[in-house]
């Protein structure tokens, strides 16, 4: 054996014994390290999207001061943006995980491990350190998401008693096909108009998103109200927010005879390095109507409101064949699928 083969055999057994600390994330501390770590792993998501790490973590780091301010009012946002890392002997994070607070159930994402350290159980006690965590906030429930082709993790995380609910598909319209987007009217009977920002409105855009929900997927995860009827002080600050983060988001409501059949949203991205989204809930007994001339609406407003050329992104349940069909007719093109799992937290559980 040479003396280089030698070396390199003692290199690894010193770093396969070696030992790691664990401590909470600190976004504004980890943020230029955590930008090539991420660049490392989360390399091809990223791509496929057009958008750069810098910008994702920059985003929700500008989030950060709004986050505190709220969390002074509302336990909704205080752990939005917790989560855990693992240094090895240098400092040097070689593993990471996110977990927040999203309304009535807690998020785990940005589970990672540096391609040096897998195979250790890193990103498993990451798991176990994050259920810990949200059960000593009271959670009920914990949900993940993991690609479809990686067997390993989606087994731990079923080993783990995770249960699989529900299956959504990214898709992605390239930023030379949008300028190809004819414009295409409602039928006759239907509007659009900007969403109101009154109680009603918010009943009625939750009670359609139950509709357009698969019951198997109500059944483990309900449409989290929330979501349509904010708090007060989150109204009325919401402007404000806006407009320290430079966000250009835009709702609108589609109504047939004076009920709500649509939500329509767009996000326009706000630098190079991001990338367009768009989310579309139908009431399925309207959506051959008018699922067409929405995405035609989304995409033309995008494409007069922006000035840069990004990747227009969206993402829909992979049992809406109907939908999946009508973006590929659009040009849009799946580029990840992720299983989506939930773990629910017994009442006697502290």
């Amino acid at each position: 054996m040479t003396e280089t083969k030698v070396e390199k055999k003692h290199l690894i057994q010193e770093s396969e014994n070696e030992e790691f600390t664990l401590r909470p994330l600190n976004l504004k501390q980890d943020f230029e390290e955590l930008i090539p770590f991420y660049d490392q792993i989360f390399e091809k998501e990223l791509s496929a999207k057009g958008a750069s790490v810098r910008a994702m973590l920059s985003e929700m780091k500008a989030f950060m001061p709004f986050f505190r301010f709220m969390g002074l009012f509302s336990k909704n946002f205080r752990h939005v943006l917790d989560g855990f890392v693992y240094e090895n002997s240098k400092g040097k994070i070689v593993s990471t995980v996110n977990i927040g607070y999203s309304g009535n159930f807690w998020e785990i994402a940005m589970v990672a491990t540096h391609p040096d350290f897998r195979r250790r159980g890193l990103a498993k006690k990451l798991i176990f350190e994050s259920l810990d965590h949200a059960k000593k906030h009271d959670a009920k429930m914990c949900v993940l998401e993991v690609l479809e082709e990686n067997e390993p993790a989606y087994r731990l995380y079923r080993n783990l008693g995770f249960h699989h609910f529900d299956t959504r598909i990214k898709m992605r319209l390239e930023n030379n096909k949008l300028t190809s987007t004819d414009k295409q009217e409602l039928p006759t009977g239907y509007s659009i108009k900007i969403r109101k920002q009154d109680k009603q409105t918010g009943i009625d855009m939750y009670e359609l998103e139950k509709c357009a929900t698969p019951q198997s997927v109500l059944d483990y995860l309900p449409v989290n109200k929330i979501k349509y009827q904010k708090p007060f002080l989150m109204r009325l600050i919401r402007p404000f927010v806006k407009l320290f983060i430079r966000m250009k988001s835009f709702r609108w409501t589609i109504h047939y005879k004076d009920r709500i059949v649509g939500i329509l949203f767009v996000s326009v991205g706000r630098s190079k390095d991001s990338c367009h989204d768009m989310e579309l809930i139908v009431d399925p007994k309207h959506r051959e109507e008018i699922t067409q001339p929405l995405i035609s609406y989304a995409l033309n407003h995008i494409k007069d409101n922006t000035s840069f050329d990004l990747n227009t992104i969206t993402m829909i349940r992979k049992v809406d064949e109907y939908l999946l069909e009508t973006l590929n007719n659009f040009g849009f093109a799946t580029f990840e699928t992720d299983h989506i799992l939930g773990l629910k937290f017994h009442k006697n559980v502290k």
